[in-house]
């Protein structure tokens, strides 16, 4: 029997997917469904095979000096997947991940049909998804969800976040320690990676339809404030800085925040305040240590 097909599953994300939803063909660069969803052979191979019932693509790069890495997974890969989906399982919903990074310098609370203007190599090649995702749906009629994700944060987050950064700081330094961070006042729109997964659910049941749609809360959070509900938690303290140094945060948009209201239409609901999903985050990176 058929079911969904969860690519990158060992990502941050794509743990939860696995996680949340149980049944599923699980995907990875490595392992027995091992797929790089830059190689269209390999693309196909393994969507010919499986069949499945649906496709979520949590594989990216968020990190790297290199834009062709960028490109090469998140459009080339995408392209790759939607001709995979077109030819072998044209009624299986795909899903892609898009990020916040896409809409560049926006006013809160950003909604989804705000002319997006990234500035950065990550947000554009996240946007070339977008765009090539939305045209192959309205010229082939297939169902393709991008979620727009927002600064997606809770337990297991990597280390090239803030806070997952931050946290791991925290860890090694003694008690008390006192740590700089720029960017003080810059705001995000932190939405946990369970609720992101909800979110995922509740399209894989039928809710909504096919396009863009936003991830997020609606909260503006400074980095100061949630740098300091991390700090608390960690017996630790930080301080604003003007200069770049060790516990920076190098940004291009200096206020973010999403206008959920369409996801909200569906019938999601976040579970997790901002609060909770640190809270976690910090439980999970002292497990790791004991």
């Amino acid at each position: 029997m058929s079911k969904p097909l969860v690519l990158g599953a060992n990502s941050f994300i794509g743990r939860h997917v696995v996680a949340r939803l149980g049944e599923v063909f699980v995907s990875a660069r490595s392992g027995a469904l091992a797929c790089d969803v830059r190689s269209r052979s390999q693309v196909y191979e393994l969507v010919e095979l499986l069949r499945p019932t649906s496709i979520v693509n949590c594989t990216g790069v968020v990190d790297s000096e290199n834009p062709s890495l960028f490109y090469d997974t998140h459009v080339a890969g995408t392209l790759h997947l939607i001709e995979a989906q077109r030819s072998f399982v044209p009624n299986s919903p795909l899903i892609l991940l898009g990020t916040a990074a896409e809409y560049g310098p926006a006013p809160p609370l950003t909604a989804e049909d705000y002319p997006a203007q990234p500035q950065t190599f990550y947000g554009a090649s996240k946007l070339a998804q977008t765009q090539l995702a939305m045209i192959a749906q309205s010229q082939w009629q297939l169902p393709i969800f991008v979620l727009r994700l927002f600064n997606v944060i809770g337990p297991g987050l990597p280390k090239h976040y803030f806070l997952g950064a931050l946290g791991r700081r925290f860890l090694q330094e003694p008690r008390g320690t006192v740590f700089p961070v720029s960017n003080y006042e810059v705001t995000r729109d932190f939405v946990d990676v369970r609720d992101v997964v909800e979110a995922i659910y509740l399209v894989l049941q039928g809710a909504g339809s096919a396009g863009i749609v936003n991830v997020c809360t609606g909260v503006e959070t400074s980095l100061g404030t949630a740098g300091s509900h991390l700090a608390q938690l960690a017996g630790q303290k930080i301080i604003p800085t003007v200069a770049e140094g060790e516990g920076s945060f190098r940004v291009q948009v200096s206020r973010s925040a999403g206008d959920p209201q369409r996801l909200r239409s569906w019938g999601w609901q976040p579970r997790y305040t901002w609060q909770q999903s640190i809270c976690d985050l910090w439980e999970s990176l002292c497990s790791t240590t004991k």
